[in-house]
């Protein structure tokens, strides 16, 4: 008899725990549902109102203004001889201290390390790169031209053109 009740309350707690995952997982999903549901009925809303200019691709005429923010540092372009491209960056704190220079990956810009420009230029002389492609900086001719190999060069070119021969810190 114990043996059965056992087993019984076993049987109940498993169940329980099942429906109690399926209901959570259910909640999930149904909001998800629901907000999916919610942004197509406002596209559609959206294409009935203007049907021209919902897909409509727009251009600025000026940068944000958080782009031109001069607390940030001073804008500088090089052009690297050895690649041809013009890279933009970003440059903040006093030339004779140590180097720190910003990198950033996919689908970043300089405008990424935005606070550590504010945080570390009154330590270091900070520079934070549009790297090749990105930005303001020029687009190479093929994709060929992101190779590991190509994007080292960039970087000690550009560190050479700031006048130092080597970083103190390199944050990718």
């Amino acid at each position: 008899m114990a043996r059965v009740l056992h087993t019984l309350l076993l049987f109940l707690v498993r169940l329980a725990l099942k429906i109690r995952v399926w209901g959570y997982w259910s909640l999930i999903y149904g909001y998800c549902a629901l907000c999916t549901t919610a942004a197509l009925l406002k596209l559609c809303w959206n294409i009935v109102l203007r049907p021209t200019t919902t897909f409509q691709w727009g251009t600025r005429e000026t940068p944000p203004a958080c782009l031109n923010d001069t607390s940030l540092g001073t804008h500088c372009y090089v052009r690297i001889k050895e690649s041809g491209l013009r890279f933009h960056y970003v440059a903040a704190g006093e030339r004779g201290k140590p180097l720190m220079l910003f990198l950033h990956g996919f689908p970043e810009f300089w405008f990424s390390w935005r606070y550590q420009l504010r945080e570390f230029k009154s330590e270091f002389r900070v520079v934070a790169i549009d790297m090749r492609g990105y930005g303001e900086s020029d687009l190479p001719l093929s994709t060929e031209s992101y190779h590991l190999d190509y994007l080292v060069t960039d970087v000690k070119d550009i560190v050479e053109y700031l006048g130092k021969k080597c970083v103190s810190a390199i944050f990718i």
